[in-house]
């Protein structure tokens, strides 16, 4: 199978605050990795060095690919970060314009193919203040996919969505995760049981446990991790006894 990032002691701090440490994390082609763990354990960190958006203290990250950067990996945010003056289209053709990887024709041609693809194309004039959460994340999604990435980062995209829009998300990203590699950090644990090919769990900026979806839920071996998936069951109890 073809490796296509390798993490090599990975460490990030800011100042004398350590926030990664030690991590070190190989991605092969069609993977779904999912990383969970309690907030400020490191996760989205990780993805933002993952992505070049943060600087990296100590280690290596290797891209294996002679692809740009930019074509390499795609990242889909909390808060969508589409450009409010721009419609729909213009914000999904921007990054390949931009770049020189398509012409306008081409990027409007893809990009009309992929709002086909999630119900959207009717709104590709449309400003995102227009849209639903739902709508606004999976434009998110798919600006991500038009210039064919490597990899997808998928940061948390479900943590600023209402719960009727949650699961339009989560449908698409299945639909991805069938012929795409990705690292997907979450809360969704249901979802990560569903697509995951691997799971990570990190806590305190490091990698606890790394396994197959049936080992890190069905056979966890950290006290730590088995805390966690406890209060996770805990709380979707409470929550659903709420909505009844």
């Amino acid at each position: 199978m073809k490796k296509l990032l390798q993490i090599k002691g990975l460490y990030k701090s800011y100042g004398s605050k350590e926030i990664l440490k030690n991590i070190n994390l190989d991605v092969y082609k069609n993977d779904v990795v999912v990383i969970i763990g309690p907030s400020g354990s490191g996760k989205s960190t990780l993805l933002r060095c993952i992505s070049k958006l943060e600087n990296i203290t100590k280690g290596e990250i290797i891209y294996e690919s002679d692809k740009n950067f930019h074509e390499q990996i795609g990242m889909v945010f909390q808060n969508f970060n589409l450009f409010q003056n721009m419609t729909v289209l213009k914000n999904i053709t921007l990054a390949p314009v931009k770049t020189k990887k398509m012409t306008l024709n081409a990027a409007n041609k893809k990009a009309l193919e992929l709002l086909r693809m999630i119900n959207l194309e009717n709104r590709k004039d449309a400003y995102p203040d227009s849209l639903s959460g739902g709508e606004k994340q999976r434009v998110a999604i798919v600006r991500s996919l038009i210039t064919n990435p490597d990899i997808m980062l998928f940061d948390e995209p479900t943590s600023a969505l209402d719960p009727e829009m949650i699961k339009e998300v989560l449908n698409l990203m299945k639909k991805l995760a069938e012929t795409n590699t990705m690292i997907i950090v979450t809360h969704e644990i249901a979802f990560a049981k569903e697509v995951a090919t691997r799971v990570i769990f990190m806590d305190e900026g490091k990698i606890l446990e790394s396994g197959t979806k049936e080992e890190i839920f069905n056979n966890p071996k950290t006290d730590r991790l088995k805390e966690f998936l406890s209060k996770i069951k805990s709380w979707v109890s409470r929550y659903l006894i709420t909505k009844i």
